[in-house]
């Protein structure tokens, strides 16, 4: 890959960084909104479920336009609705129009994730494409750790407020890096045989010092309903078997990542020792994921994601049934991260090879969408399991499960060379 090619992939990373930054900052500032307003829990819990129904709401709504007009004209409307959703989000006086606001951001953030991740692997070559996406993905929950130490910080100096306009300030930031150094995806140009297209595929070719590449031809109805092509016919049941593997594997990893500080407090140690464990999961997950990259660039990565997912069960199942001393409790946690973020990365990675170019970001939006709705089950589920009298071991067991089943249905979805996404091949993109 060129140096262009990586920056490209880099700036998405950022932008997966500053998603996973806008998802928790709700949550780092939770405690001062509470006590400035004096608002109940209840009313509270309102106001954080409303920054993941955005989400949701943006992965099934708005992704679908990137296979329309175009990848980078959504990653605009996404990082502006963020950026405006954060700075209100800041100035907000009542818990109304902070719900508000966060709904905005969360749809900014459920389609921007939809999108980032197939647009990381088409500016990859085929080689290096796992490794690209796993780059974009991790930046997800580093963001997530480094934001949480920067919020400790503003939240000490300058309150709740100071939060969201960080969150402001970092995406004002990343638009002339979006508008300089990311271009539009080669493959979504590939899909539209017109002079246009043709004029500013030579100019991106150039950027990435790539030699002249075919525009190839496109159905005419496949350019102009894109969603058509997964939604129809044999190709229904793919979406739906794939959709119905990441609401397994997502039960399975969100009950793990809401529930473990607490099941580490419940074990008798402090909320600073839960952090640890959660913290130690995330630091293991960062090199899970990126080992995991490496090796998708190497081998065929599906058997990979099979193995990663059915183990991220087995590791939960055991973080279960650990004894409850730390030291047990942290090795089983760093166990559990080690493949529960490579889990997601792979899942990145198999909807890319799975949906054709014309229609990439519809069936992203789709699948991460149906994924949205297993995060909010999980803690949910989970939640009504302890309270009816189920220990940690067997509620681990259920999810575990759940993480289980999903990677062996993953086994058997089929994609082949006929479904494999457009990439640039090793010889087109070797500079």
């Amino acid at each position: 890959m060129s140096f262009r090619q990586k920056r490209a992939v880099a700036v998405l990373g950022a932008l997966s960084a500053l998603d996973g930054y806008d998802v928790l900052s709700i949550t780092f500032a939770a405690p001062g909104i509470s006590a400035d307003w004096d608002i109940s829990k209840g009313v509270l819990g309102i106001v954080l479920s409303m920054g993941l129904l955005g989400m949701g709401l943006g992965s099934f709504l708005l992704a679908p336009f990137a296979d329309r007009f175009g990848r980078r004209p959504l990653v605009f409307t996404c990082l502006s609705l963020m950026t405006v959703g954060m700075f209100f989000s800041a100035f907000a006086t009542n818990a109304e129009m902070l719900g508000f606001w966060r709904l905005v951001t969360g749809i900014g953030i459920g389609a921007m994730v939809a999108t980032i991740a197939p647009l990381a692997a088409e500016f990859a070559n085929a080689k290096t494409r796992p490794l690209a996406v796993a780059v974009m993905a991790l930046g997800y929950p580093v963001g997530g750790v480094l934001g949480g130490v920067t919020a400790a910080l503003l939240l000490h100096s300058f309150g709740w407020h100071a939060v969201f306009l960080f969150g402001f300030g970092v995406a004002m930031l990343l638009f002339p890096a979006i508008w300089f150094w990311v271009p539009e995806s080669i493959s979504f140009l590939l899909t539209r045989k017109t002079e246009a297209a043709r004029t500013r595929l030579d100019r991106i070719r150039g950027q990435f010092n790539l030699p002249e590449i075919s525009l190839a031809p496109v159905a005419a109805q496949a350019r102009a309903k894109p969603a058509a092509s997964i939604f129809k016919g044999p190709a229904l049941w793919g979406t739906l078997h794939l959709a119905g593997v990441n609401f397994l594997n997502v039960i399975a990893a969100y009950y793990m990542l809401s529930w473990m500080p607490q099941l580490v407090a419940d074990a008798g140690f402090s909320e600073a020792q839960g952090t640890l464990v959660s913290a130690t999961a995330s630091i293991c997950g960062v090199v899970g994921g990126v080992l995991l990259g490496w090796l998708g660039s190497r081998y065929a990565i599906k058997p990979f994601v099979v193995a990663t997912i059915i183990c991220m069960g087995l590791a939960t199942l055991a973080f279960g049934a650990v004894p409850d001393k730390l030291v047990f409790l942290v090795v089983a946690a760093g166990v559990t991260g080690f493949f529960l973020y490579p889990g997601a990365v792979g899942i990145f990675n198999v909807i890319a090879d799975f949906f054709p170019a014309e229609s990439r970001i519809t069936g992203s939006g789709f699948v991460m969408g149906v994924g949205r709705g297993g995060s909010a089950v999980a803690p949910l589920l989970a939640g009504y399991l302890f309270q009816a009298g189920f220990d940690r071991g067997e509620v681990s067991a259920v999810m575990a499960s759940c993480a289980i089943v999903g990677g062996i249905l993953l086994a058997f979805l089929k994609v082949g060379p006929s479904r494999q996404a457009p990439a640039l091949t090793p010889s087109q993109a070797n500079t």
